[in-house]
This record gives structure tokens, C-alpha cells and sequence, in this order.
């Protein structure tokens, strides 16, 4: 209600300043308490937008790339991206064995991540991956190094 009477208020200036200025340029006589009474604006920090209106600053047109802030500076390290020292190596076990007990999870002695083996021929191969930043509690089955020699858990 109180939108809709700051809108009335402003059509009414803009109404009255308009009938002034015609008058004014048609070079008659307006009536004299009209003149006595200017109309006075509102503020602007007073009005609030029509529930409609947009109230951003800018409109970008579809397609148009919005403005991007640049970091400056010098970069700031976002953490190791180096993989695990035994990714990528070759597991002692046999394709056969993993083949038989249908379970290809590997967990990676050095840092405890478990991901699927890789078999290359007669080959077992740790994937590559980066050290776990968080030890996290596996349940399924996988193999685990137990010394020298790998066992299913």
C-alpha cells in the first residue's frame, strides 16, 4: 500500500510539473495558486521499486560473458596434486587370484586408499592416485598387503 502511494505521489509531481512546463511554453496564464504550490518531489531513498521492477544495475544480453574478477597476486598453493609413491607400481598378485575371487579393489599400503586394480596381461597394476587427505572406514572387499604377501579381506 505504502509502493502504491509513493507511486501516486510521483505521477501527481510528475503531472503537475508537466501541466506547468506546457503552460509555461503556450505562453498562458496559469492559476495563481497552482503557481504558489510547486509540487515537490520525493526523495529517492524514500521510494522503494515497484515489486516488477528489476533492480540490478546492469542487464547483460544472452550470450554476452559476464565480468570475471582476476586474482592478483602471488598464486597460493591449492594443495599437493603429486600421486601417492606406489601408484602406478606393480601388485604381486596374479590376475588368476583376482579373477577367482571376483574382488579388483587394491588398498594402497602407503596411504590406505582403495581403488580398482588394472590388469595388463599377466600384470596387476595400482592405479595412480593422489594420498588420502582423510582416512576413511571401507567395508567392501578388497586386498591388503599384509607384509610381503597379499591377503582378501
Amino acid at each position: 500500500m505504502a509502493l502504491e502511494a509513493a507511486a501516486g505521489e510521483q505521477e501527481v509531481y510528475y503531472t503537475a510539473s508537466r501541466q506547468q512546463h506546457l503552460w509555461a511554453l503556450l505562453g498562458m496564464k496559469m492559476d495563481q495558486d497552482v503557481i504558489r504550490e510547486p509540487v515537490q518531489p520525493i526523495p529517492g531513498e524514500d521510494v522503494q521499486p515497484l515489486p516488477g521492477e528489476a533492480t540490478t544495475r546492469q542487464k547483460f544480453r544472452v550470450g554476452e560473458q559476464q565480468p570475471v574478477r582476476l586474482e592478483v597476486g602471488e598464486p597460493q598453493d591449492k594443495g599437493s596434486t603429486e600421486n601417492c609413491p606406489l601408484s602406478g607400481t606393480v601388485v604381486e598378485l596374479q590376475p588368476a587370484q583376482i579373477r577367482a575371487t571376483g574382488v579388483e579393489k587394491l588398498q594402497c599400503p602407503a596411504c590406505g586408499a582403495a581403488r580398482k586394480s588394472t590388469i595388463r596381461g599377466e600384470l596387476v597394476i595400482s592405479p595412480p592416485h593422489t594420498p588420502l587427505r582423510i582416512a576413511r572406514a571401507n567395508k567392501d572387499p578388497l586386498w591388503i598387503r599384509q607384509g610381503t604377501t597379499w591377503t582378501k579381506r
